[in-house]
């Protein structure tokens, strides 16, 4: 497969049926340890027919750490003790 930029970000394309005869359409960013950024997965029945398929594709990519706003508590939560810290 050719390979492309999805997010801003060069990927190495691989496609392929898996073990159970799924057929798999992914790419790999190997310069940000091969994180996957975009899988296409269609499995058919004994007629050909589509059973179940499955689309996800990265909008968006920053690198480096993540906000610290991402790990505030919503409005109207608290944060509790945990029941494993003992």
């Amino acid at each position: 497969m050719a390979d492309s930029k999805i997010a801003g970000v060069f990927v190495v394309g691989y496609r392929g049926r898996d073990a159970v005869g799924a057929y798999n359409e992914v790419y790999f960013a190997p310069s940000i340890g091969c994180q996957e950024m975009q899988l296409q997965s269609v499995t058919r029945g004994v007629f050909g027919w589509k059973i179940s398929g499955y689309d996800m594709r990265v909008d968006s990519y920053e690198i480096g750490p993540p906000a610290s706003s991402l790990f505030d508590l919503p409005a109207g939560y608290k944060q509790v003790a945990s029941i494993l810290a003992r």
